[in-house]
């Protein structure tokens, strides 16, 4: 009888608590579906079928603030639900659900919604679920695990008391290859019985979203790819001579392609460390080193293989429709090791229709986190937006916030975090984008300040001068829903991910590409113009009517009919096209430095190799003020010198700066009579010499001088700076604003692009 009771009781408080929830929910109707659709011409998250602005809070996987239930990430989830957020976003493992008996218990995810909706009622879910397999899941299957050429034992930082489950995710771990089938096949079968088991709970009726997490820090990644050469294990041998069978279908196609006599399908092995050096210079031998390139390949479309087959997986086997993303789309700032474990195959993610967005944290290097710094996303954000996906910015960068006791610069502080964070979160509206706050402090993780007598006790963003800017920046996010998205850039990078297959690959081994991709758009950012990035396969599709200058950023390989497309799209309506090093030397099969003279209509020639540390001093009397720039470090000086090194030898171009050592000229311009080229040996870093080609092309720029960061797009114009004293900024009508500055803080400041109406204040001026 007293069982009867208590069961009653429990079916009644069950009803009573949906119907709670249903009254509550900001959103509609329970259950809540999650879709993306195009809203006024951008791709918007839709919940219930009506857009929502990509406005979210996360929690960290991190013991200590990872559960929604627990005191300090509940109050902080609160105090962003104050603050009209709606969205939330937390981590699940299988380690957190499925034992080594084969029992899945999915209760710690059922607490983790209702833990949401104890202080934030009707709020919408997304779960971050990782395919990282458990310890004992490990253990049982050792032959499984990646093996890395370059270290005998797995380096593992931490072996006892509470792990975070991905800790030192980035060192060769032991980690199952994500070629691994009997990897796949479990954790396949685990999250079907995770899917169908959870919607059948009232806990599910909140969930939106599923985001697919593999790989380094689940964000698709290969295992050890920053420090260490993956994946020599049995499960990617066998991956390897499948995917070559299914390209070359026999031995002598193989042989002939590889010009290898001795290669064949059945004991071709994957490169080793040797291997991987760059047989010339910065490029691999288009035919001899083609075997290298297709395993790069291969392991790229691996990746992409498990991507898309466990979002396929959500879509089929969840009952209604839910967003389903994934960390993709990393461009900058990739540790300088894009063969080893970017994400090359680029376009197969964006093209799938079970991928509804793509996300990544922000750039992490160089001049990242600082006040007066531009914050970055990674990706090349108009590709995403021309196949129809939501970006969404991990914006895990940690504020500033001493304590007022014997704190002398805690005002200064503060402001500053005030400053960078509205600098942080505006950027991706300007981009027509979202976010996710992602919160490491009730975890006590602190990465950037000595905030140590609150670790662990108050969450990065918990303090009531953020949390106000948290509602306000929230207010013009729903404001500018309603208003369709345009673009305020008259510059274009142009980036390509083809041409890491075929260029040095080897850790320090590439003295180019952190410089070209990395800080050559940092000088942009302070050059007072506004750019765009794109892909060079999106060239086609992209309106390039906006656009005054084109940067081609790393384009050193250029097929045939990719440099037709440029000729005839691109070099026209009098733009400025900027070239970088060495565009076109690769067209697909061959190594010419025809193809670069072809392409930029400037005679170029090959001289001797660099120096390891060239420097370019431009024409001060061509380009006042502008300093001498070279190549740049990524955590260590490349330890290769430039080779090979390819300088313009023209009489008709006209020199603007010239290589240091030899006098040779470095940046030049040539003008045609649809276009003007420049062309430069080393990619630009310096602001001000970026800024005088944009003068020349008659860009806008909003800024009188170089330095401050300017952010303008979706109907905003957002100005960073920490330099004090009176600024001028000149909006595209014509329109001037004065500003005095206060030289204690950084300022971030958010206007009405066509009013000049200041849509933030800054308070404590």
């Amino acid at each position: 009888m007293r069982s009867l009771i208590f069961t009653s009781i429990f079916i009644l408080l069950a009803v009573f608590t949906k119907t709670v929830s249903w009254a509550q929910t900001p959103f509609g109707g329970l259950p809540l579906t999650g879709e993306v659709k195009q809203h006024l011409g951008s791709p918007t998250i839709h919940i219930n079928g009506k857009p929502q602005i990509p406005y979210i809070y996360a929690l960290t996987d991190v013991p200590g603030g990872r559960w929604t239930w627990e005191e300090v990430p509940q109050w902080n989830i609160k105090q962003f639900c104050e603050a009209g957020v709606r969205q939330f976003y937390f981590p699940i493992f299988f380690e957190d659900m499925w034992s080594a008996d084969g029992r899945l218990d999915i209760s710690r995810v059922q607490r983790q919604v209702r833990g949401v909706h104890e202080v934030c009622p009707g709020a919408a879910m997304y779960l971050r679920f990782h395919f990282h397999m458990p310890e004992w899941w490990r253990d049982q299957h050792p032959e499984e695990m990646t093996v890395y050429a370059d270290v005998k034992e797995y380096q593992v930082g931490v072996d006892y008391g509470l792990k975070r489950i991905i800790d030192d995710d980035f060192r060769a771990q032991r980690r199952e290859s994500l070629a691994s089938e009997r990897w796949l096949t479990d954790a396949t079968q685990m999250t079907i019985a995770f899917l169908e088991a959870f919607q059948k709970t009232p806990e599910a009726d909140y969930l939106v979203g599923i985001h697919i997490a593999g790989g380094v820090y689940g964000e698709w990644h290969y295992w050890g790819f920053m420090y260490n050469e993956p994946d020599f294990s049995s499960p990617m041998q066998d991956w390897y001579r499948n995917w070559l069978t299914k390209k070359y279908k026999n031995d002598k196609t193989l042989q002939q392609t590889w010009q290898r006599n001795d290669a064949t399908l059945s004991s071709a092995k994957i490169p080793d460390i040797q291997d991987r050096v760059a047989g010339k210079g910065l490029f691999r031998d288009p035919v001899k080193e083609r075997w290298v390139s297709d395993y790069y390949r291969a392991q790229h479309e691996l990746v992409t293989n498990r991507i898309l087959h466990f979002a396929a997986l959500v879509k089929q086997h969840w009952n209604r429709p839910i967003i389903v993303g994934t960390f993709w789309g990393y461009y900058f700032s990739v540790f300088g090791r894009d063969a080893a474990g970017g994400h090359l195959d680029y376009h197969t993610v964006l093209r799938s229709p079970h991928i509804d967005y793509v996300s990544s944290p922000q750039v992490y290097e160089p001049d990242d986190h600082l006040p007066g710094h531009p914050y970055r996303s990674r990706g090349l954000l108009q590709t995403v937006r021309l196949h129809d996906k939501v970006w969404l910015d991990e914006m895990d960068q940690q504020p500033v916030l001493l304590s007022k006791v014997h704190m002398v610069p805690y005002r200064t502080e503060l402001d500053n975090s005030i400053a960078v964070m509205r600098r942080n979160v505006l950027y991706s509206l300007t981009r027509g984008n979202g976010l996710w706050y992602f919160d490491f402090g009730p975890a006590g993780v602190l990465f950037d300040n000595p905030l140590q007598r609150h670790r662990g006790k108050y969450g990065w963003w918990d303090h009531p001068e953020l949390i106000r800017d948290v509602k306000a920046i929230r207010e013009i996010y729903e404001r500018q829903l309603e208003k369709p998205y345009k673009t305020e850039a008259d510059v274009l990078f142009v980036y390509d991910t083809e041409v890491f297959y075929h260029t040095a690959s080897r850790r320090f081994s590439d003295a180019l590409t952190n410089t070209a991709i990395n800080w050559s758009t940092l000088a942009a950012h302070y050059s007072g113009a506004v750019f765009d990035a794109v892909h060079l396969d999106d060239l086609d599709k992209l309106d390039l009517s906006p656009y005054k200058v084109i940067v081609f950023g790393n384009t050193y390989r250029l097929t045939k009919p990719q440099a037709q497309l440029i000729k005839k799209k691109v070099a026209n309506n009098q733009r400025h096209l900027v070239w970088f090093y060495a565009p076109g030397y690769h067209n697909g099969s061959t190594l010419s430095v025809d193809g670069i003279t072809n392409i930029t209509e400037i005679q170029i020639q090959q001289v001797a190799d660099a120096p390891q540390i060239p420097h370019v001093q431009p024409d001060t009397l061509m380009i006042p003020k502008a300093k001498a720039f070279t190549l740049k470090r990524y955590y260590a000086t490349p330890d290769t010198s430039l080779s090979p090194l390819f300088v313009a030898k023209d009489p008709k171009a006209i020199p603007y700066g010239y290589f240091r050592d030899t006098q040779t000229p470095a940046i030049v311009k040539k003008s045609a009579a649809t276009h003007t080229n420049w062309y430069s040996s080393l990619p630009i870093t310096d602001a001000v010499t970026f800024r005088r080609i944009l003068e020349e092309a008659g860009v806008h720029l909003y800024t009188t001088q170089t330095g401050d960061v300017v952010y303008a797009g979706n109907g905003l114009l957002v100005y960073h700076t920490k330099r004090g004293g009176r600024h001028e900024l000149k909006l595209k009508n014509g329109k001037t604003i004065i500003e005095d500055l206060p030289s204690t803080h950084a300022v971030t400041l958010v206007y009405d692009a066509t009013t000049g109406v200041k849509l933030l204040q800054d308070e404590s001026k």
